[in-house]
């Protein structure tokens, strides 16, 4: 479970360098408006039943559609049409940023107005949607993974429907999740076919589930698309006001709609969308939804056919306008872009390493001591910090912490080209490491020769690692360097401070009090690294804006663990909230430790400690890792409260790269949470492109706890993390976080700490930088 600043709670997420705010609010707190909104009755003389004439016609356009595509199927070009059934010639299902096929609905999935089609966002292409169809106002955001799979996120905003009446909260929003998996890809003989389901985790008010099939056909300059399904749930029909079918356990398709019998209520809908011109589609299409049976609706509805236009304005912007029902007006605005590092502005090279024919003289006539002193401070100039330098005979060992690249890669390279400018031909062993927090995280030794002809491309990857060897630790390689005898070493300089001034805004959302109440403040943080391991942090943060005065939220147990938090969140002024000491050391067979102490968070102050080794290569890891705190005081900086409560945790924290070619890890903790219930936290995360997209989920024992939101609390959430160097026109390290969870409770809480050896993603890791090895060339 996380609070409202991912940070402070997740010590995982304590690393970046950019931190947003997450999003929190109560379990309850659905539930109850839910109920409110029910509660209220529709106008009267409403009736839920159409005509009879108006679904003839609505059948009548969704058969003369079928047939239709059929006729411009037989008359396509001859080319295309030798084929076979629906054929499909190399035309006819263009590139996806030439010709995109995965359009946006209304509803945050691809497919035509109401309905999905059968067709997924690429992968790692990411979309964010707006729409207006009444009575739902929705912002929705969609993603595509591995080319077969699209996740879509809604937040759906009710205008009919008051969330409390009486209350500051305005009108009722409900937040639903959904998923696509296309089951059979289109090729010459085969429509796109598509499973999907809807509302997957929430209050089932637009809960779904369906099959979709998609065909293309070119057509000369243009092209059609069929889109044909049948859907259950809402989009079979069905509202969250019906009484549940005999069998179903659950209350109306609100409770487990997804679990239940195939062989309930199911509905079929289509369409047909024309490419008019480049960028402009026809939309056509005959819905399955029973309009006037949806949550909010209070009006009576037209046929279900929908008709209107979307135009691609330009490379990433969707524009889109329909009439549906013949009644009422969809408007929706989507942008689409593909996930990448480079962003808004072009990246400018690093400076190359000039051939300097002094430097080159300087290095063949110093001994070993004097070639230790140029090489760290060519290093130093560079831009490299904490650099150390050993030379042994033939051999150059280098030690330094470079934070100004997105990959250890690109790090790697840098360190070699620099090393390889200093250094004479004699030097025919370079030993490379990349230090962390004053441990070596990754170690690459090769032959001069070898890496030159890697760098320059004269040799290719198999070749290359035939020789060198990259491992997570330097354990091996300390080894082998040792075998050289003594050597002289040079430190270069060290600047131990490091000073941030940031402004931050923390949101907490969907409470009585208001649907999202900000608190705005300036952190100010020092660190003081007197040794490499070493790090001293403060920070004080100075409240500038609060409303969280307003909130309706009280702790939900007499020994609250987390959920006492507004008691620290509604502080104004400078409060210190983190002073901490935290010492990184190595331990035989390359195992990582950590130490911690001081006042981790507002509301927490103790000790902690961590034990981690990676193995494979990073492929996976196991740690040990525990923590013992107390609630601070409310009244003081820096005292503790007169609670003597000890809360303390302890877990086995596993790491798994579960499909390293695409970037796809987890990590589980297994132990004993802040209050005392014991189970586990899953953590599934995929980074690629230097983006990382995850989500978790958090379930315990929760007998222990005496109210009833937190003995059914099941943490769910959501997080992106996004590399700076999208703003900037280089490349930069950081990263920006945020992070949404659907409850606050007191079960599965962790503390913060200063760092963490639970890895982040795959990029920290010698596995995938061994993947991508070949980023040493760029």
């Amino acid at each position: 479970m996380r609070d409202a600043d991912p940070q402070e709670s997740d010590p995982r997420l304590s690393a970046i360098s950019a931190q947003s705010t997450r999003v929190a609010r109560t379990a309850n707190t659905q539930r109850e408006s839910v109920n409110v909104a029910l509660s209220r009755p529709d106008p009267a003389g409403w009736s839920p039943r159409k005509p009879w004439f108006s679904q003839m016609l609505a059948q009548s356009v969704l058969v003369w559609i079928v047939v239709t595509f059929f006729i411009l199927d037989w008359t396509a070009p001859s080319q295309a049409s030798a084929q076979g059934l629906f054929p499909v010639s190399n035309s006819a299902a263009p590139d996806f940023d030439e010709n995109p096929l995965a359009w946006p609905s209304l509803h945050g999935y691809s497919g035509l107005w109401d309905t999905p089609s059968a067709r997924a966002l690429p992968d790692w292409r990411l979309r964010l949607a707006w729409s207006q169809a009444y009575p739902h106002r929705i912002w929705s955001a969609g993603l595509g993974l591995f080319d077969f799979l699209e996740v879509h996120g809604q937040l759906s905003e009710v205008t009919t429907r008051e969330g409390f009446p009486g209350e500051p909260y305005g009108t009722y929003k409900d937040r639903s999740f959904g998923l696509k998996a296309v089951l059979v890809r289109e090729d010459r003989h085969l429509p796109q076919i598509a499973l999907g389901f809807q509302d997957i985790f929430g209050t089932g008010l637009f809960a779904s589930r369906y099959l979709a099939l998609s065909r293309n056909v070119h057509l000369g300059s243009g092209d059609a698309e069929l889109h044909l399904g049948l859907g259950q749930g809402v989009l079979g029909g069905e509202s969250f006001f019906d009484d549940p079918e005999e069998g179903d356990d659950s209350p109306r398709i609100a409770g487990g709609f997804h679990t239940s019998s195939p062989w309930r209520t199911t509905r079929p809908f289509g369409g047909l969308s024309l490419g008019l011109a480049d960028g402009l589609r026809l939309h056509l299409e005959y819905t399955s939804l029973k309009r006037d049976d949806l949550f909010g609706h209070d009006r009576e509805a037209g046929p279900p056919l929908n008709i209107g236009l979307a135009w691609r304005v330009a490379d990433s912007v969707t524009l889109q306008a329909a009439v549906l029902g013949g009644r009422e007006m969809g408007l929706g605005l989507a942008a689409d872009f593909p996930l990448q590092a480079e962003g808004l502005f072009a990246w400018q090279p690093p400076p190359k390493i000039e051939d300097r024919e002094q430097l080159r003289w300087e290095a063949m006539t110093a001994d070993d001591a004097g070639l230790a002193a140029i090489v760290t401070r060519e290093l130093a100039s560079d831009g490299f910090s904490e650099v150390r330098c050993r030379v042994a005979a033939e051999a150059l060992w280098i030690e330094a912490e470079d934070e100004r690249f997105l990959s250890p890669a690109r790090s790697l390279a840098r360190m070699a080209r620099v090393a390889l400018a200093a250094s004479p031909p004699r030097t025919r062993l370079l030993y490379l490491n990349l230090v962390s927090a004053g441990r070596v995280s990754q170690s690459l030794a090769s032959g001069r020769q070898n890496l030159a002809d890697f760098l320059d491309s004269r040799i290719d990857r198999e070749a290359f690692l035939h020789i060198a060897s990259l491992h997570a630790g330097s354990a091996e390689h300390r080894r082998e360097f040792d075998a050289f005898g003594p050597a002289s070493s040079a430190d270069g300089p060290r600047d131990p401070w490091n000073f941030a001034l940031e402004p931050k805004v923390r949101a907490f959302l969907n409470n009585r009090g208001g649907f999202l109440k900000h608190k705005a403040f300036l952190r100010s943080a020092a660190q003081w690294r007197p040794w490499p391991a070493t790090l001293a942090v403060g920070e004080l943060e100075t409240v500038l804006y609060n409303e969280y005065d307003d909130l309706r939220f009280e702790p939900l147990e007499d020994g609250a663990v987390r959920t006492d938090m507004l008691s620290y969140e509604q502080r104004r002024g400078t409060w210190a909230s983190m002073l901490a000491v935290d010492q990184m050391f190595s331990l035989p067979a390359d195992v990582l430790g950590r130490a911690s102490a001081g006042w981790f968070e507002p509301a927490f102050a103790g000790v902690g400690a961590e034990l981690f080794r990676f193995f494979q290569d990073g492929q996976w890891g196991l740690g040990l890792e525990a923590e013992a705190v107390r609630k601070r005081s409310l009244d003081s900086q820096l005292g503790l409260s007169d609670d003597k409560t000890l809360y303390h945790s302890g877990f086995v924290n596993i790491y798994m790269q579960l499909w390293p070619e695409q970037g796809l890890d987890a990590g589980l903790k297994l132990g004993r949470f802040l209050a005392g219930d014991v189970g586990g936290r899953l953590e599934l995360r995929r980074t690629r492109n230097h983006w990382t997209i995850g989500v978790w989920c958090s379930l315990t024992d929760t007998h222990r706890f005496d109210s009833a939101e937190n003995r059914e609390a099941r943490d769910i959430g959501l997080f992106v993390s996004l590399p700076l160097a999208l703003f900037h026109d280089r490349e930069v390290s950081g990263r920006f976080t945020y992070a949404v969870g659907n409850s606050l409770t007191d079960a599965g809480q962790t503390v913060r700490q200063p760092r963490s050896l639970f890895p982040l993603s795959p990029d920290e890791t010698a596995h995938e930088t061994l993947r991508d090895i070949e980023e040493l060339r760029r």
